[in-house]
């Protein structure tokens, strides 16, 4: 009988949730039919009935299924641990149960996607995995996902995982889905049953099924892949296809299916809804491994149809007659069907009856079956009803109504071959894949026009269930080759819906299957079954009973009379197959009403033919269930149906009783001869009538009257000691016996009474049943134990007369009791004392006599025959629990146990090994008799694997560090795995040559799991073992539980790779070893593969730790909320980055005020006397005109400043700063001041405001997405005004910048340009240009050709186009066709630049910057191609003149052409061609503007012979210049004006080369050289003009800015403040210099330029030396070409973060180019371009270093570097960060102390010269401070009424006493381990070091053999060091592997030990001798406890073996001690004893 819980009365959650619903749960039209057909489908179905009374009753129909959740405390989950369960039906409408397996961590792309190019793998419309009706946004909220790479397949752990219970409850069109009875970690059940609603869905119909599913995301279906091979057309683009998919891992999509009688939704868990129709009604729906399988409602027969064929067209169910059921329409099947059914109409051809789905946006395909007898054929048998489908093993099971027999299947992936055999006549380069209906909304929709990601077509109503494959695999890849999967491949017939049968044609192409049914077994006993009537009927389920078998159980109702029937499963590797396959083994039935499957148990509970709950496992009976409560009045037991009259005692807790019942046991039928038949059972009961929602223990229990009750059925143990104890009975004895052993422990163990056993009282009643299975006499062996211990409690038998008798009183005279307060109580009642010996010594009592009776042994036992295997593996298993220290309370039972075995096996060598460990509880001399005689030992046999000497896992160890080699170590699975990991770990480790593990078991070969003995060499054997103990899932927490000794070793071997592990470790390798930085590195990098976990982590990171984004309290110069007006736009960038890297001044400050444009200017204007009002308030405007013109040039810079620096949030619109150019009078009237209307044009704003648009977008990043979503767009697009805003077009610029127009929809770009505003159309054309910048994206170039004649068909309409449009569109062009190299648009091109001016006056305007436009587009399409093309001749001239071009306009984009033709080609010849003239006459020929555009260029193509020196630019002057620059005039005949302002455009020139080379790379010598020039050029004057000086200085400016980007050099800033501050500045040379100060912090400080070909070209783009010269001007070059910097800037800032305080550091760092120079940096910092570096690394003496390395992590680095992420380094100890001491004085202080060994290091006064670490100092303080000792009561009174409780009081030391000396040596011990673990940084080591220290205290009072074994082991390994450092070569540079503490407190801690031994042996010798076998009249036994720990402890340290010197005479001694190969130390002791 096992006690179940008390009864709780189940309520589901769902219930009570709607009975709270606001609102109905049933749609308000769901009674009225939904098509006027029908009354056509109630004939069709040849049944009239009353619908809405039908429906009537489906409002009250309500089921449930409750499945079992894991969670893991890792977050990882497991496909074969997760077990759902589907269990719950109720009424006329049910579920059929299933096994589900969710695995909800799959995040491994497809083999697919990866093989496409990376920019073909990105979806241009909807991606698949997106919902209709749901945005992108929708991915963000995960609510089961977790993305991991490589998922982890650990077994559950218990002690920290835990599970909880899902419901999904069904009513009317309302589903609940819940979740309750979360288990806290370590206990099965929480305390209270709490439950919580996860989802609450409500449709429009009923729902008709409910499941929870598992969809794939991913095409896996090998015919589609097959045909878009072939639609690919390119080879190097074939997707590789093997004969399936299985290896193809897909992303699992857990969901919700829903389905009504018209569609089926599908809510998935992470957001995504989808909606779809299904063609057909479905019967049931199975969940399966491939998504669902979808059971078709049977067909009633047409064959004798009295209807004309017309009404067979209609659909049976109440969908809308849309879908047509006629049987002639073969759903597109195949080829080979149609032919069949067409030709003849044959009535009689079977249809598909099951269809399965792998998407809910896929099609329905028809299931094939695959057998020996019937081979390939679809899934078509009406007959067929599935009764059981599993995820885990992929099977179904099938019932086959017609001859009556299951059949088990084996579901899987259809093979090509399949598919090609059942479609024989398809051409597989044209299909169509569909499963449409004829007349279906699809077949409608298929000749209109598919437009990708149209929002229009992806909203659906919820009213109109249409289906749209938008989102399928399919749609994805087809949207990547520019296809449409319906209208491009294949085209479907049309059909009308009402046309004859005989006259459709048939559908062109077939639905290609995508399931196969493999044949498994079919059961040889036909079985009849009943009609199904209830849910019990289809009850199927998968067991694994007690001891691993798995089983297939199915209910079975034959002629009334229901069994289950149990099926066993086994896997078997055929050959050359990996896969395991399953065959069926025997097949039993039991008679069973109703049967669950327990999961935590692995029984079965059932309810037998009377009503009682039956326990099952596999095929072994259990036992009942009792339960109590009300339930127990329910149940048939023969204990309930007693008369009131019987003699027996009945407990009044257990059952109520029933006097009219008989006693009616099944188990007394099994004695009578005569059949038990059915028709003698009882007919009216009032028992149990079904089990139900059985999820992990729990179950549901309903009785015939219907209530619902709630049990819990209990574990089979709670002691960890009797689990592990039961695995290893399971590794030693054989199946069936472990089976009967673990359920008979069962019943004892959960017998009804009290269940709150402790450990001590659960192990009493293992122990004594496995005595008794064994063979023992119980009751014998346990009065022997108690006479032996004398314990007083004592097992009695059963009263058998109420008088006492002579046993009382001897048990009660033998008892503690009378032993404590006899004597004492009879002195004084004056009695004579009892004399108790004659009882128990002299006299011999009834107990005596028993015990002298020659013990009987049982050998019919069922134990009996592996007594030795279980004992060895009993022994293995306490070697095991010594490696937990959590687990040492299990030692002492366990030896008991076995030392009671060894005593009688005549084991001596096991039984003195147990006395040794625990040597005051057992006896030293074997004296008794044991009760296994020599008969019955030589009946025992022992197995190979056993050996004499006890395995001691201590002794291996020990062995392994000294190099002995002893051989494998025995191994058994689930019995000592920790020991086997050790010893593997140890052995990769380098210890132990000759060491390793060996198998061995019951069911395991020796041979076959053992481990090499001598592992293969490595060059980092300590790496090795890290790596190993990693994979083995062993974590810190695990290492602290080891011995203090194995605990030291490991630590030891993962603290010699801490300071360089390997690059490719995953995160619990590193976090093993110590390195949490790198750890978090790992995670970070395999967490950020796109920019939407991106920004998920950094939501995350920014709440808890500094980020790059992390502002600072007092942010600089914010405004006040309330004043937006004065928003600067740069309010975020006050952030912390900023202020650590530049903490001492406040340059940021002096640039947010330089660049801000939103405040009004003062005006500091003093009114003179003489001055009237009207006068001033024009002077005041001219003032302000001129401030305004600097003003206006602002929005670029701040642009540059502001780069990606500002979340854009999708909920909230965006505020621009406002561009103020208006002024403030002086205080204190301060009146404003603006500009009048006729100082300046109504346009002069137009551009200044563009601009600013433009530095509010490129701002911006996105804080969910990849991209700003295009609806965002919208919502900010200005409204209530006809014209477009002007900043609304410079946003659409900055959006495009930064690739936020991707997702676009064109609708919307057609609406922008249709309102031909030139800003609008300028900013959108370069935006999607930069956007889909060298992609050659056809939609985006058909947008610039409209705008550009040369790209039209001759015969267009001639288009009138602004000449600015026009230039946009012909840069445009070059950005969308970057770097491809285009001949025929690089003609175009090249034409376009001497394009002769038309005759129309428009043509003229402007005309030099389209050409300029045309020469740098060129220039970006050909960067760096050479003369490939041909082009250089035509350049040449258009450059030089001749074929009548106009150089003034073609001679600049000519010039950057050619210059960026032959980028980096070194060509010497086109060098000389672009070489300033060399003679004054060839110098008047050439303007002198364009000299510097030719020097630019000729840089360009000798790019690698520029020099960051003043020697190359001067070099660049002809010799004929120099002599005439800056000298005042003295020849006439020499033109110094022309001389003047070649050199310094020339110099100009040069410097702006150099600025390009070396952009982003910080050379200083680049940037001196730069400065020097512009400022000779600032202060110099004379005849070159103002306007060149100033021209050429803002172009060395810039040139120095650049080389300096990001860094803000102060330098730069210096000199562009100067030249800023003098008046008056034209508008261009505001713009240069501000641009110069926007680039030196560009991207606040996170990013910098790079110099790729491309990046050049968009440099010499956005910096042209030609700035406007007034804000409209766009002669030269169109002013939004100023931004293209933007496509050259990137992040590459390498931004640390100390680990622990998460706050931004300082760290030096080094990185080293490809030519091995190295150069040292502190961080953060701007690091150089990554293909220039090989490898970087921080480098910091205050950290642990960190690498990133070309050939390993580099990807890792490129990722850090894009998103700006922080670089975790875990700070070393003794070191404090550079903000606590930033000259490391405090380091040096903290060094110096502890350098000195004879000082006494005082750790609490010094403690914060070390760390900063709160823990540290709070142990320091509270333990070795002045509190250590701690203050008395008395002194802490005192204190409190003197001056209160005050902290300074309370931390002082006791007054009234003095600390002793062994507390003040603890404390100066612990001192110096906490001085050695902190310096060293080995904190973890710190326990263990302490844990000696406790060893060594109590060593002198209570030592044992496990304390002993741990000293042993320490100084074993300390040996071994110095052994290896002896032996071992050091290498320069590498750090010898040191122990992680000074071996003199290892020494300390022997002498400690030698001495406390010498001060034992003199108690201990006469003893000693004794154990050696030496004569001595001492006995070991009646010695004092004490003496027994000293001598234990004594003979372990010293390796002495019992009895070695016995019978041997003195002289003979030291030669048996040599033969023995005893240690030094043991031959020393000896030889002592002998003399």
């Amino acid at each position: 009988m096992i006690a179940a819980s008390e009864p709780l009365e189940f309520v589901p959650h769902g219930r009570t949730v709607l009975a709270k619903h606001p609102g109905q749960i049933y749609g308000k039209a769901h009674n009225v039919s939904p098509s006027e057909n029908s009354l056509l489908y109630k004939l069709t179905n040849f049944a009239i009935k009353d619908e809405s009374f039908l429906e009537g009753r489906e409002e009250e129909q309500e089921w449930w299924c409750i499945r079992e959740v894991y969670h893991r405390s890792d977050e990882v989950q497991d496909t074969t641990n997760e077990q759902q369960r589907e269990t719950k039906f109720e009424y006329d409408s049910f579920r059929p149960p299933s096994r589900l397996k969710n695995d909800f961590n799959i995040s491994i792309k497809s083999e697919i996607l990866r093989s496409m190019p990376k920019e073909e793998s990105v979806p241009s419309g909807p991606s698949r995995g997106g919902s209709a009706n749901s945005s992108s946004m929708s991915k963000k909220f995960n609510l089961n996902c977790s993305q991991m790479k490589r998922p982890k397949k650990k077994p559950l752990n218990p002690k920290i995982d835990s599970y909880y219970e899902e419901e999904l409850y069904v009513k009317g069109c309302t589903v609940v889905w819940s979740k309750g009875l979360v288990s806290s970690p370590g206990t099965k059940l929480s305390e209270a049953e709490q439950r919580e609603t996860i989802a609450c869905y409500t449709i429009d119909n009923p729902i008709k099924h409910a499941a929870f599913a598992n969809f794939h995301v991913d095409i896996k279906n090998t015919m589609l892949i097959d045909a878009l091979n072939s639609q690919i057309g390119d080879v190097k683009k074939n997707i590789k296809i093997e004969d399936n998919t299985e290896h193809i891992e897909s992303t699992i999509m857990p969901s919700i299916l829903l389905m009504d009688n018209k569609c089926m939704r599908v809510f998935a868990t992470d957001g995504r809804e989808y909606m779809t129709s299904i063609p057909f009604q479905v019967k049931k729906v199975w969940p399966m491994k491939y998504g669902v399988l979808l059971e078709k409602e049977a067909i009633p027969s047409f064959n004798k149809s009295l209807f004309p064929t017309s009404f067979s067209r209609f659909n049976e169910s109440h969908n809308n007659s849309s879908f047509s059921k006629s049987r002639t329409n073969l759903f597109n099947m195949s080829a080979k069907l149609r032919a069949e059914s067409i030709s003849g109409f044959d009535q009689d051809f079977p249809l598909p009856t099951c269809f399965s789905l792998s998407h809910p946006l896929d099609d329905v395909t028809p299931v094939l079956m695959k057998s020996p007898s019937q081979g390939l054929q679809y899934y078509n048998e009406g007959d067929l009803q599935i009764m059981f489908v599993s995820s885990e093993p992929s099977i179904i099971l099938v019932y086959d109504w017609k001859v009556q027999i299951h059949s088990l299947w084996k579901i899987r992936k259809a093979t090509r071959d399949e598919c090609l055999s059942m479609c024989p006549n398809t051409n597989t380069t044209t299909f169509s894949q569909t499963c449409d209906f004829v007349g279906s909304p699809m077949h409608s929709m298929k000749n209109t026009s598919w437009t990708v990601g149209s929002p229009m077509q992806s909203r659906k109503s919820l009213a109109t269930p249409t289906r749209s494959r938008q989102n399928s695999p399919m749609a994805n890849i087809f949207q990547q080759q520019g296809l449409s999967p319906h209208t491009s491949i294949g085209q479907a017939s049309s059909m009308s819906m009402m046309a004859g049968p005989m006259t459709q044609a048939p559908p062109s192409l077939p639905l290609y299957p995508d399931i196969c049914l493999d044949h498994i077994w079919t059961d040889n006993q036909v079985i009849k079954r009943d009609p199904i009537e209830s849910p019990s009927d289809m009850q199927a389920f998968l067991h694994t009973d007690i001891v691993g078998l798995d089983y297939l159980c199915f209910m079975v109702k034959v002629c009334g009379l229901t069994k289950l029937q149990i099926v066993r499963l086994q896997k078997s590797h055929s050959h050359g197959n990996s896969k395991p396959n399953i065959i069926v083994g025997t097949v039993s039935s039991v008679l069973a009403k109703d049967a669950v499957v327990l999961n935590h148990l692995k029984m079965i509970a059932l309810i037998d033919e009377t009503g009682n709950i039956i326990l099952q496992s596999g095929n072994n009976f259990v036992g009942k269930v009792h339960v109590g409560g009300i339930l127990a009045r329910l149940l048939d037991s023969p204990y309930t149906k007693r008369p009131l009259q019987s003699p027996f005692p009945r407990r009044s807790s257990l059952l109520p009783s029933r006097s009219d019942a008989t006693l009616d046991d099944p188990a007394l039928h099994l004695l009578s001869p005569v059949p038990h038949s059915a028709a003698t059972r009882r007919h009216h009961t009032q028992g149990v009538r079904r089990l139900c929602d059985a999820a992990g223990s729990r179950v549901s229990v309903r009785s015939e009257a219907g209530q619902l009750y709630r049990i819990a059925l209990p574990p089979p143990t709670a002691a960890p000691l009797v689990a592990r104890l039961a695995a290893a009975l399971a590794a030693a004895a054989p199946r069936d016996v472990t089976a009967q052993v673990l359920i008979k422990w069962y019943g004892v163990r959960n017998a009804p009474g009290t269940q709150d056993l402790t450990p001590e009282q659960e192990w009493t009643m293992f122990s004594n049943l496995l005595y008794s299975l064994i063979g023992y006499d119980v009751e014998k062996l346990s009065q022997r134990k108690q006479n032996d211990e004398e314990v007083e409690v004592v097992t009695k038998k059963q009263r058998t007369s109420s008088d006492g008798s002579q046993d009382d009183w001897e048990y009660l005279l033998t008892s503690k009791l009378h032993k404590e307060i006899g004597n004492p109580l009879a002195s004084m009642l004056n009695l004579k004392p009892l004399q108790t010996d004659k009882y128990t010594r002299t006299g011999k009592s009834k107990l005596d006599v028993d015990m002298e009776k020659a013990p009987q042994f049982n050998t019919n036992a069922m134990l009996f025959p592996y007594t030795v295997q279980l004992f060895y593996a009993f022994h293995l298993a306490y070697e095991d629990l010594k490696l937990n220290t959590l687990l040492s309370s299990d030692l002492k039972p366990l030896s008991s146990f076995l030392y009671q075995l060894s005593k009688d096996l005549r084991l001596e060598k096991y039984s003195n090994y147990y006395w040794l460990d625990f040597p005051t509880e057992y006896s030293f001399e074997n004296d008794d008799e044991s009760q296994m005689s020599e008969p019955v030992l030589k009946k025992l046999s022992q197995p190979n694997y056993f050996t004499t000497d006890p395995p001691n896992i201590f002794s291996y160890i020990d062995a392994m560090l000294k190099d002995v080699d002893v051989g494998y170590y025995t191994y058994m699975t689930d019995v000592n795995n920790t020991t086997k990991d050790i010893i593997e770990i140890l052995c990769l480790a380098g210890y132990g040559a000759g060491a390793g593990v060996r198998g061995a078991g019951a069911r395991e070969a020796p041979p076959a799991s053992s481990t090499p003995r001598v592992p293969a060499p490595c060059a980092m054997p300590a790496a090795r073992a890290a790596r190993a103990a990693a994979d083995r899932g062993m974590t810190p927490r695990d290492i602290d539980n080891l011995p203090p000794s194995v605990s030291l070793l490991l630590l030891t071997v993962l603290a010699r790779c801490k300071s360089d592990p390997p690059a490719d470790w995953d995160a619990a390798a590193y976090t093993l070893v110590g390195r949490e930085d790198l750890a978090l590195q790992a995670d970070i990098s395999d967490t950020l593969t796109s920019a939407l976990e991106y920004c998920e982590s950094l939501a995350l990171e920014v709440l808890e730790k500094e980020t790059a984004y992390t502002q600072t309290r007092n942010p600089i110069d914010e405004p006040r909320a309330e004043d937006s007006d004065l928003a600067t736009g740069m309010e975020h960038l006050s952030t912390k980055l900023l202020a650590l890297q530049y903490p001492k001044d406040r340059r940021m400050t002096e640039v947010f005020n330089l660049l801000q444009s939103s405040i009004p200017v003062s005006i500091n204007l003093t009114q003179r006397p003489e001055v009237s009002d009207h006068d001033f308030i024009e002077e005041q405007e001219k003032y302000l005109y001129a401030i305004s013109t600097r003003t206006m040039a602002l929005p670029i810079a701040r642009g540059m400043l502001t780069l990606r620096s500002l979340p854009c949030s999708p909920t909230e619109p965006l505020t621009l700063p406002r561009l103020n150019v208006s002024g403030r009078g002086p205080p204190p009237r301060c009146s404003a001041v603006t500009l009048g209307g006729g100082d300046t044009p109504p346009h002069c704003l137009l551009w200044p405001t563009f601009h600013n648009g433009v530095a509010a977008g490129l701002a911006l990043v996105p804080v969910t997405g990849t991209n700003i979503h295009s609806s965002w767009i919208m919502y900010n697009k200005p409204r209530g005004t006809a014209e477009m805003s002007t900043e609304h077009a410079g946003f659409l610029l900055g959006l495009g910048l930064n690739g936020h127009l991707r997702d676009m929809p064109f609708m919307n770009m057609y609406d922008y340009l249709v309102r031909c505003n030139e800003m609008t159309s300028i900013g959108l054309l370069l935006g999607l240009a930069a956007t889909y910048r060298g992609t050659m994206d056809v939609q985006a170039t058909k947008m610039m050709s409209i705008h550009l004649e040369a790209l039209l068909p001759p015969t267009s309409v001639e288009l009138d186009i602004q000449q600015g449009v026009l230039t946009a569109a012909l840069l445009g062009v070059g950005l969308l066709y970057q770097g491809t190299a285009h001949d025929h648009l690089a003609r175009v091109l090249l034409a376009e630049i001497g394009k002769p001016a038309g005759a129309e006056a428009e043509s003229c305007v402007e005309r030099e910057g389209a050409a300029l436009a045309a020469g740098l587009a060129l220039g970006l399409i050909c960067a760096g191609v050479g003369p490939r093309l041909g082009l250089a001749p035509r350049l040449r001239s258009l450059m030089l003149g001749g074929a009548g071009s106009n150089l003034d306009v073609t001679a600049p984009g000519a010039t950057l052409a050619l210059g960026l033709l032959y980028m980096k080609s070194n060509s010497a010849p086109v060098a000389a061609w672009l070489a300033p003239p060399a003679t004054a006459y060839l110098l008047d020929t050439v303007r002198p503007d364009l000299l510097m555009l030719r020097i630019i260029a000729r840089g360009l193509v000798l790019w690698d012979e520029m020099e960051p020196s003043e020697e190359w630019v001067e070099n660049q002057v002809p010799a004929t210049i120099k002599p005439y620059c800056f000298v005042k005039p003295t020849e006439d005949n020499i033109d110094y004006e022309a001389m003047n302002q070649a050199y310094c455009n020339i110099v100009a020139g040069a410097c702006f080369a150099l600025g390009l080379r070396f952009a982003g790379s910080g050379c200083e010598d680049a940037r001196d050289t730069a400065l020097a020039y512009a400022a000779l050029l600032a202060r110099a004057g004379g005849p070159a003009g103002a306007a060149t000086l100033d021209a050429c200085a803002c172009a060395c400016l810039l040139a120095a800015a650049m080389v300096c980007a990001g860094r803000g050099d102060l330098n730069v800033l210096r000199l562009a403040r100067r030249l800023r501050a003098r008046k008056p500045l034209a508008h261009s040379t505001q713009m240069a210099v501000h641009a110069a100060i926007g680039l030196l912090f560009v991207g606040g400080g996170r990013g910098t330029l790079c110099t790729t070909p491309s990046a050049v070209a968009s440099l010499l783009v956005a910096f042209f030396p030609k700035f406007p010269t007034h804000s409209e001007d766009n002669r030269y070059h169109l002013q939004a070409f100023r931004h293209l910097y933007v496509l050259a800037v990137e992040p590459r800032l390498l931004l640390p973060r100390d680990l622990h305080t998460g706050k931004l550091c300082y760290a030096h760092v080094q990185v080293i180019d490809l030519s091995g120079a190295v150069r040292e940096m502190k961080a953060p910092c701007i690091i150089p371009e990554l293909d220039t570096l090989r490898e970087v690394r921080v480098n910091d003496p205050r950290y642990w270093p960190i690498s990133f390395h070309r050939d390993h992590n580099w990807d890792q680095l490129r990722t850090f570097l894009e998103y700006t992420w922080c670089i975790d380094i875990k700070q070393r100890a003794g070191c404090l960060s550079y903000s606590d001491d930033p000259d490391g004085f405090l380091t040096i202080l903290a060094r110096t102390l502890t350098l000195e060994p004879a000082r006494v290091w005082s750790a609490s006064e010094n403690i914060e010269l070390f760390t900063n670490d709160e823990k540290i100092r709070n142990f320091v303080k509270h333990y070795l401070g002045e509190s250590a000792v701690g203050m008395c009561g008395d002194c802490l009174a005192t204190a409190k009424k003197k001056k209160g409780i005050k902290s300074d009081m309370i931390s002082r030391q006791c007054l009234c006493r003095k600390p002793s000396k062994a507390e003040q040596e603890y404390i100066q011990a612990l001192s110096m381990l906490t001085y050695e673990c902190v310096v060293k940084d080995i904190l973890c080591a710190l326990p263990v070091w302490t844990t000696f220290l406790k060893i060594i205290k109590t060593m002198k009072t209570e030592p044992t053999s496990y304390h002993m074994w741990q000293i042993k082991l320490l100084l074993s390994q300390i040996d071994a060091h110095h052994k290896r450092s002896n032996t071992d070569m050091t290498v320069d540079g590498t750090e010898t592997n040191e122990p992680l503490v000074s071996t003199q407190f290892v020494v300390a801690i022997k002498q400690k030990v030698a001495n406390i031994f010498d001060k034992w042996e003199g108690k201990i010798t006469p003893y000693l001798r004794k154990y050696l076998g030496l004569p001595s009249s001492r006995n070991i036994n009646s010695c004092e406890e004490d003496i027994k720990r000293m001598l234990s402890t004594y003979v372990v340290y010293h390796d002495l073996p019992r009895s070695v010197l016995r019978n041997v005479d003195d002289e003979l001694s030291l030669v048996l001690c040599s033969e023995l190969n005893l240690s030094a130390e043991a031959v020393s002791k000896i030889e002592a004893l002998v003399r």
